[in-house]
């Protein structure tokens, strides 16, 4: 902390609030809850998974709208051709019809399309299961669990590789 900007010092302090202001803790008093403590770190764990699936999933889906609207309008962001095209199309198309469509005009790659299909899924777990480590829920990617941190690692850095590709269109 002690290298840090005054900015990045409010950040993590606001950071800490809202974590006391979900959780009902502070980094300073876990001591005072020892037992309730278990089950809201469980559950912060599982809400951090959750959040970045369902975050990088609409930043992948914000990604495919730009692409589509430079692929099928002459891209200029006040023009009523682009409104057009968003407001009446792209807004009403779920992202698997965003996601074929894309993959269909070539925009994206087979590997992309798969990946990104992938994480449609989960996205739609987190989404609509709120208890993740349930037996009957498949949180996996690769066949692999993603409450493990070794495994959500690596589909972390996967998020990444394709967020770097995509950026580079």
């Amino acid at each position: 902390m002690k290298n840090l900007i005054p900015k990045e010092k409010k950040l993590i302090e606001e950071i800490e609030e809202i974590r006391h202001i979900i959780y009902g803790y502070k980094e300073e008093n876990l001591e005072y809850q020892k037992d309730v403590r278990p089950n809201k770190l469980a559950i912060e764990k599982d809400e951090l998974i959750r959040n970045f699936i369902i975050s990088h999933h609409l930043l992948t889906e914000e990604f495919l709208n730009t692409e589509l609207l430079k692929y099928f309008i002459n891209y200029k962001a006040r023009s009523r051709h682009y409104r057009f095209f968003e407001e009446f199309i792209l807004q009403r198309l779920t992202y698997k019809e965003k996601l074929e469509l894309a993959y269909r005009i070539n925009l994206i790659s087979k590997g992309a399309y798969k990946f990104m299909g992938e994480l449609n899924s989960l996205r739609n777990t987190c989404a609509h299961k709120w208890f993740l480590k349930d037996k009957k829920i498949k949180l996996s990617y690769k066949g692999k669990d993603l409450l493990k941190i070794k495994n959500f690692e690596e589909f972390a850095e996967d998020i990444f590789t394709l967020h770097e590709g995509l950026w580079n269109l």
